[in-house]
């Protein structure tokens, strides 16, 4: 897929920017799906790291 890495990279940008971190990592997770053409809620794992380190 073509748009794989500047979408994933524009994800970063924005889960990085924003202060609310279920919406970064909703962001990350629906990215991350979309790029893998797979549900989003499919098999998700719960991320343990903090983005605002």
């Amino acid at each position: 897929m073509a748009f794989a890495r500047p979408a994933m990279v524009g994800a970063i940008v924005l889960a990085r920017a924003v202060y609310d971190i279920a919406f970064a990592d909703e962001v990350l997770r629906e990215t991350r799906a979309w790029i893998g053409g797979v549900s989003p809620t499919a098999n998700v794992q719960k991320s343990e790291g903090n983005l605002f380190v």
